[in-house]
């Protein structure tokens, strides 16, 4: 934030935010994935894309700020558990967010609890005008809700249609649009980095699955794909996991624009 200048552009004191995002990082559970150093992993790589990717050449002041929010608050109180478990198991979370994005939602609902407290010692939004408050919050809750896993094929498909229909340039100036790429790339980011950090953050994913898969056990609920400990095969999962999920979403990334590729060969 200090790099660029953000706090002092959208008036909010160092004392508040390091309120708030104190709050953010202690309201990450213990959970071997979804945790505090998985949130600061997404946000250091959102400032890959602004900073040597160039984002930030398209992008307002403002967005910059809104990605960065975005990404240190996107799993924030993650349960460890996926959008199914909490639907099938009637999970009051799932209740309270009528079965769709129920994760996403809640991380973007909590998070701003977190910065209304009566005090406003966190509200790292109070020094902005109301129209500009208005346009960060969106801004946040898409790019929060972009990360749902359940719209990943959906988004890569439209990637390749954009790329496939000679758009690129145009949809590259969209800036919701690369903002939603910057957090959906950090997101997954893992698999682009060197096999040794790869392996040690699948490790963490597939234990917190199979966890949600002896709580399934426990409950006498059937077990979710990839989840039995039991028949655990973690490398044929993987593999599936690239070609079907990540090499397709790197490819049509490098489709659009010639800066992907350098990621799209590390993965």
């Amino acid at each position: 934030m200090q790099k660029h200048g953000l706090l002092g552009h959208m008036n909010c004191s160092p004392d508040i935010f390091s309120n708030f995002i104190t709050n953010i990082e202690d309201g990450y559970l213990d959970n071997p994935y979804h945790n505090s150093a998985h949130a600061a992993d997404v946000l250091n790589g959102c400032h890959h894309f602004v900073q040597q990717l160039g984002f930030k050449e398209v992008i307002t002041t403002w967005q910059t700020y809104s990605l960065f929010i975005s990404a240190a608050i996107h799993d924030f109180e993650h349960p460890g558990v996926s959008n199914a478990f909490l639907i099938n198991t009637r999970n009051s979370l799932a209740i309270m967010y009528n079965d769709s994005a129920v994760c996403e939602s809640m991380h973007v609902a909590r998070a701003f609890q977190v910065m209304q407290d009566p005090a406003g010692h966190c509200n790292i939004l109070s020094g902005i005008s109301e129209t500009l408050y208005r346009k960060v919050r969106q801004c946040i809750i898409d790019n929060v809700m972009v990360t749902d896993l359940s719209k990943h094929l959906d988004f890569t498909a439209r990637l390749r249609s954009i790329a496939a229909t000679g758009k690129a340039e145009e949809a590259l100036a969209d800036n919701e649009l690369l903002m939603q790429i910057a957090i959906k790339c950090s997101d997954i980011g893992h698999c682009s980095k060197s096999r040794e950090l790869h392996l040690a953050w699948t490790e963490r994913i597939v234990e917190e699955m199979f966890r949600q898969g002896d709580m399934e056990r426990k409950l006498g609920v059937q077990i979710s794909s990839f989840c039995d400990r039991t028949l655990a095969d973690t490398p044929k999962n993987q593999i599936g996991f690239f070609e079907f999920v990540i090499l397709p979403w790197w490819r049509a990334l490098w489709q659009l624009d010639g800066r992907f590729g350098k990621i799209t060969h590390a993965t």
